[in-house]
């Protein structure tokens, strides 16, 4: 089985993968200037490792739920797999935490790190 995990966002997203004999590994910060050119771009990864299921991190709710929904109903209508929202209420907050512990004195945001907590938090709540 193998699940991408979105980290999405409205200029840079974060995408991370889990494999059952790879584990979780992230796989792309993804740029892009709309909605339109994020899911081209998503397409591609989705052919290369022909994923089982796809997980999007719930922005947090509020005003960027008509963001998120917009983008799973265009990717669902486009695909053959079904999209599971999910809550990434710490994720960018463990992702920042995890860099920041590495030493590296200028820390981004790293959307990718992101994809991956929220792929480890599913993977031991619901695997």
């Amino acid at each position: 089985m193998r699940i991408l995990a979105i980290d999405l966002g409205y200029k840079h997203t974060g995408l991370a993968m889990f494999d059952e004999t790879l584990g979780i590994s992230p796989l792309a910060n993804v740029e892009h200037k709309d909605l339109y050119e994020l899911l081209s771009k998503l397409m591609r990864f989705i052919e290369d490792y022909g994923f089982d299921k796809i997980l999007v991190g719930d922005m947090g709710g509020g005003e960027n739920e008509e963001y998120l929904n917009k983008f799973v109903d265009i990717l669902q209508s486009r695909l053959n797999l079904k999209c599971e929202i999910v809550s990434e209420r710490y994720s960018s907050k463990q992702a920042t935490k995890e860099i920041q512990n590495t030493g590296n004195v200028e820390v981004k945001k790293d959307h990718a790190s992101a994809a991956v907590q929220i792929l480890r938090d599913y993977v031991v709540r619901d695997l």
